[in-house]
């Protein structure tokens, strides 16, 4: 079964829901923003891979419910309130995963971070609601649209797997080529 007949038959978000797909097992991650959109499908992709999950947000209340569906899929989670929509805070974040990634790649520590473009999230209903808008930034995509939230998960889950044991300290752009003009 192909993961987009997997997603048509148990729904968005829910790819890794098998036992044989667990690859997380043991495996802790943190994921930033989890309240909804983005963050929401992120962390739920790594729960249903097997992982322990941090879920960190501005809202205590979407945080409990997001930890709440972390802990369904059988997995641990920790809420930890947070605001990173500060652009400096991001710049230091990034940062950051250079130089922990470098730092603990000696541990079998890895610190990568994803860095996507637009996403169809609520937080830009309003750009996509606007006709002019939403055509104006399609324009500066290559792929002619912005990406749906479950097409961001299956990165994180690699990201975290052993497939990537050997990348540490890399922010990983996902955008549809628009920082590749």
């Amino acid at each position: 079964m192909t993961a987009s007949q997997r997603e048509q038959a148990v729904g968005p978000g829910e790819l890794y829901g098998d036992a044989e797909a667990r690859v997380l097992a043991g495996r802790v991650a943190v994921v930033t923003g989890v309240g909804r959109g983005l963050g929401r499908a992120i962390a739920l992709a790594l729960a249903e891979a097997g992982a322990d999950v941090v879920v960190a947000a501005r809202s205590a209340g979407e945080i409990g419910q997001v930890a709440g569906e972390v802990g369904k899929r059988g997995v641990r989670s920790l809420s930890v309130p947070t605001d990173i929509t500060d652009e400096e805070a991001v710049e230091q974040l990034v940062a950051l995963t250079r130089t922990a990634g470098g730092e603990w790649a000696r541990f079998g520590v890895q610190i990568n971070a994803i860095a996507p473009g637009y996403v169809e999230t609520d937080m830009n209903q309003d750009v996509r609601d606007d006709e002019e808008l939403y055509s104006r930034v399609l324009a500066q995509i290559p792929a002619k649209r912005m990406a749906r939230t479950e097409e961001i998960g299956p990165l994180a889950v690699y990201l975290a797997s052993p497939a990537s044991d050997f990348m540490t300290g890399e922010t990983i752009v996902i955008d549809g080529g628009e920082t590749a003009r």
